[in-house]
């Protein structure tokens, strides 16, 4: 097996409202190597787009996104997002 180019490990997304903290996703784990196809397919709701819009650094400032991505194996993180722009 290739080694993975992207590896997300337990990765949480939560979006804090006025009155409480919604979960939109809670501890999803990948990996997808060179050469690999990954789907990822649930129900409306489930949390795809906001698994798609965390790995690429997409979410609202708001957002609390815990766990790593790593992506050619340094992590990323908020703060890098925020260098890259």
């Amino acid at each position: 097996m290739n080694k993975p180019i992207l590896e997300i490990q337990n990765l949480s997304v939560e979006f804090p409202t006025k009155n409480e903290v919604v979960g939109a996703i809670k501890d999803i784990s990948f990996n997808l190597a060179a050469g690999e196809t990954l789907g990822i397919v649930g129900e409306s709701g489930s949390g795809k787009s906001v698994t798609s819009l965390a790995v690429i650094g997409l979410l609202p400032t708001t957002a609390k996104v815990t766990g790593n991505i790593l992506f050619n194996n340094p992590r990323i993180s908020q703060e890098s997002y925020v260098n890259l722009l």
